[in-house]
């Protein structure tokens, strides 16, 4: 049952982004392939190596190039025509906000990934995280932006947190 569901949702995955590419990238159809960034493996984008693993795009005639490129330079790669499509939804969020040239089309997730964690047993609260440091990878990132919502909601005024920007995980883990 539940791989009967997951090829479900690859196919249907799939199938949004051969009409997404059919309707959107004209003009990349008539290139060789379609390049589309990501910016780390990880489920979030399974979609597009499933589809291709699978061999749907190649049934109908597409050859998609799927290249890894962490959004600071998927997104200018974007904007240049490097890539006619990207994954790296925070700095091209950023670029669309900025006025760039920018359409988000499709999300695969309905809300950010992530999970506050801390290695203090003490702290078991976002309010007890008032005068504290918090990590991120890079100010304005979705990261960034995410937890300053969540402090928000959670009725914590994000300045009264130190954020420290340490990197991408590339970064810190080569």
């Amino acid at each position: 049952m539940a791989r009967h569901f997951f090829e479900l949702v690859v196919r249907s995955c799939t199938w949004f982004y051969l009409v997404l590419f059919l309707t959107i990238a004209s003009s990349a159809l008539a290139a060789d392939s379609i390049r589309v960034s990501y910016a780390t493996l990880s489920a979030a984008y399974m979609d597009h190596i499933c589809g291709m693993d699978k061999g749907y795009f190649r049934e109908e005639g597409l050859n998609i190039e799927v290249i890894r490129a962490p959004g600071g330079v998927a997104t200018p790669g974007l904007l240049s025509g490097q890539f006619q499509f990207s994954s790296s939804a925070s700095s091209a969020v950023s670029a669309a906000v900025r006025g760039g040239p920018v359409k988000i089309v499709y999300t695969n997730l309905s809300r950010p990934s992530y999970t506050p964690v801390s290695i203090k047993p003490e702290i078991t609260s976002a309010k007890e995280l008032v005068g504290k440091k918090i990590a991120i990878n890079s100010f304005g990132d979705t990261g960034h932006l995410s937890t300053i919502l969540y402090l928000k909601k959670m009725g914590v005024n994000p300045s009264s947190v130190l954020f420290i920007a340490v990197g991408r995980n590339e970064v810190r883990f080569p």
